[in-house]
């Protein structure tokens, strides 16, 4: 597969990502919640891991606690636009944030 190395940074740059590994939830529109681990979070997306197969351009939404603090929960309608196999057990799937609630 060919990707377009200037185009990987470019995104990196405008869309910087924090690292946070904790506990959410995903509920693709007409399923059933299943939880998942937030991996990192930026202003326009997420990559989450699950041990679910998620499926390119399914919606659906996201759910992430606030941890303790003064932050509050983000509840976000999010599109899968890729999913990676880790092992036959995980996946992760990056997600587009569409709209937040």
């Amino acid at each position: 597969m060919m990707f377009n190395i200037s185009r990987q940074y470019d995104e990196k740059r405008n869309f910087p990502r924090m690292r946070i590994n904790a506990k959410a939830s995903f509920t693709p529109y007409g399923g059933t919640e299943q939880a998942v681990t937030c991996l990192d979070l930026s202003s326009a997306g997420l990559l989450f891991e699950t041990a679910d197969d998620m499926e390119v351009g399914s919606t659906g939404i996201f759910v992430l606690e606030a941890g303790p603090g003064p932050s509050e929960t983000l509840v976000a309608h999010i599109k899968i636009v890729r999913v990676e196999a880790e092992d036959e057990r995980f996946h992760q799937a990056g997600a587009e944030i569409l709209a937040m609630k």
